[in-house]
């Protein structure tokens, strides 16, 4: 059975393979340490034609019994199509498959907060925009 590995830090999972530049492109931005705090999100990136097009429900589905992160971030066609990139975020421990998306610049605000449970995923959900997307903290 296919499943999603467990990963040591929170999964970004592609799911659209249209354009390689951009998805290389928002890993080294997702990695880049936010220029005002100096933080950066503690994640682990997976690209595989596997898990092409999926949708939320599916890739909540094949996450295994045991992964143990609070939200895994996909890059899925609409943020590959994006010109702001806002990249899914799924809440797995709250309010299992509730969505937002999160800008690049500040995932790292999203997942810090949430794997220490210094937050809770509807306080992120409440700070978005009228699009759903958590732009800045």
């Amino acid at each position: 059975m296919l499943l999603i590995p467990n990963t040591e830090d929170v999964l970004v999972l592609r799911t659209d393979f249209s354009k390689d530049v951009k998805w290389h492109n928002l890993c080294a931005e997702i990695q880049t340490p936010d220029p005002e705090y100096g933080f950066q999100p503690y994640v682990e990136f997976l690209s595989d034609q596997k898990f092409e097009n999926l949708n939320s429900a599916e890739i909540i589905d094949l996450l295994p019994a045991d992964y143990s992160h609070p939200i895994i971030f996909v890059i899925d066609r609409y943020t590959v199509e994006s010109e702001e990139s806002p990249v899914l975020c799924i809440d797995l421990y709250e309010d299992k498959g509730k969505e937002m998306r999160v800008l690049p610049k500040v995932m790292w605000a999203v997942e810090n907060n949430l794997s220490i449970s210094n937050s809770e995923f509807s306080s992120f959900l409440e700070s978005t925009d009228e699009n759903g997307i958590f732009r800045e903290i």
